[in-house]
């Protein structure tokens, strides 16, 4: 028993790295592709197009992985989003460097496509704890993407110091972005696959589970008290959500990522056009990240304490104040706190939805729900980065923040657990 507590704290370990090492290319993408596509093609709603592609190619890539990593393992199919990820790294640099707009996007489409596969990473860590500690784990994987967050800015910052916002010269981080994801590619090897896969039954070895039953003999088929019984089939993605607690999760999880890459997309045109330079644009994007990562751990905690609806209406509330903040003007007084708000409200909408959906969840299928759940809000989030960046640029952050303050609270009455559901819940089983 110790040796396995050992090899799972271990395993967390290198989950949590490796988060953080795709975080940090997350904020390099975030902050630098932006600049670079709206330098090539000329226009600001360039972005909101290459990180729409991305973030398509992402649920793409998912949704074709997640049912790969059944067959092969979910540390293999990790293992290849991280090296997609540095292959698109080396891709973007190139084409920065000749300055190709074509080239750029398809590096970007390809990057998306990594991060997709990467993100197999949200499902893992839960399956590692009891319930009572999900929401924990969960965070603990967000405090990886926040280590990533901050270091990233202290490793690429060199090698962009001094430089003007023209193609050529903003390719070099992503050298750096192709070494830190083939160490990631390596080091999810080091999380035990046998803890994770355990929750994956193989239905090509048989359609059965395995239950425990005490007055079982030898006669009855059973070793060690151990019998076949229970046909395992996979449930439908629809049925998935079949429950009012996952479908709550899914609303809140979409309109939370919906709001955040919204306006995310639009914070760096938005404070060029009010004249701010490259250094306030990465600091907001940094103080962003910040509020989205800095916290999980405390958040995490708080979601296990509170409940997890608790904690998805006051993270989507603070995620609708954040907005709504960022209409007051482009001054980095009242940006920087609004952007804090905002990413702590997806932080805690963030662990509170995922952790619901996980204790919805039966074992072997919630790898799937957590993974459904995410296409559909990298989906959903395509468009409105598209949204995002052609509002802002024509029609300026006040329409843009009352649109995203909606999307955050429109699942709020999905948040209430019905009388009835209550009066079920409290019943022993």
């Amino acid at each position: 028993m110790r040796q396995r507590a050992l090899a799972d704290g271990t395993s967390a370990i290198a989950l949590t790295l490796s988060m953080a090492l795709a975080w940090a290319v997350v904020q390099l993408a975030a902050g630098l592709s932006a600049l670079t596509l709206g330098a090539l093609a000329g226009s600001g709603g360039a972005a909101g197009v290459g990180l729409a592609l991305a973030l398509v190619a992402g649920a793409v890539s998912a949704a074709l992985v997640e049912p790969l990593s059944r067959r092969i393992g979910r540390v293999p199919g990790i293992s290849l989003g991280f090296a997609l990820c540095a292959g698109a790294s080396v891709l973007l640099f190139v084409a920065a460097s000749i300055r190709s707009t074509t080239l750029y996007l398809a590096g970007l489409v390809l990057l998306g496509a990594g991060l997709g596969t990467v993100g197999l990473l949200r499902g893992s860590l839960p399956d590692l704890v009891p319930s009572a500690r999900r929401g924990t784990a969960v965070a603990r994987l967000l405090l990886g993407a926040a280590a990533g967050s901050i270091v990233a800015p202290f490793l690429f910052a060199p090698l962009l110091s001094r430089r003007a916002a023209d193609p050529s010269t903003l390719a070099a981080p992503w050298l750096l972005a192709a070494a830190l994801m083939a160490v990631g590619a390596g080091v999810v090897w080091a999380v035990r696959q046998e803890a994770l896969d355990a929750q994956w039954p193989d239905p090509l070895e048989a359609d059965t589970r395995l239950v425990r039953s005490p007055g079982a003999t030898a006669a009855d088929g059973a070793l060690d008290g151990v019998v076949l019984a229970e046909p395992f089939r996979l449930t439908a993605v629809p049925g998935l959500f079949a429950s009012s607690d996952a479908r709550a999760a899914l609303v809140a999880l979409v309109a939370a990522q919906v709001a955040l890459v919204g306006l995310l997309v639009s914070i760096g045109p938005w404070l060029r056009q009010a004249g701010h330079d490259l250094g306030s644009i990465s600091l907001a994007v940094a103080v962003l990240f910040t509020g989205m990562f800095s916290l999980a751990p405390l958040v995490g905690r708080s979601v296990d304490r509170i409940g997890r609806r608790r904690g998805l209406l006051v993270g989507l509330a603070a995620m609708a104040a954040g907005a709504l903040a960022l209409a007051i003007g482009p001054t980095l007084g009242t940006v920087l706190p609004a952007l804090f708000g905002l990413g702590l409200g997806w932080c805690l909408a963030s662990v509170a939805g995922s952790t619901l959906l996980a204790d919805a969840s039966r074992a072997h299928e919630r790898s799937r729900a957590l993974a459904a759940a995410g296409i559909t809000a990298l989906v959903a989030a395509a468009g409105a980065a598209l949204v995002g960046a052609l509002l802002v640029t024509g029609a300026g952050m006040l329409p843009l923040a009352i649109l995203m303050s909606a999307a955050t609270l429109a699942p709020a009455g999905l948040m209430v657990r019905p009388p009835a559901a209550r009066r079920d819940s409290a019943r022993p089983a």
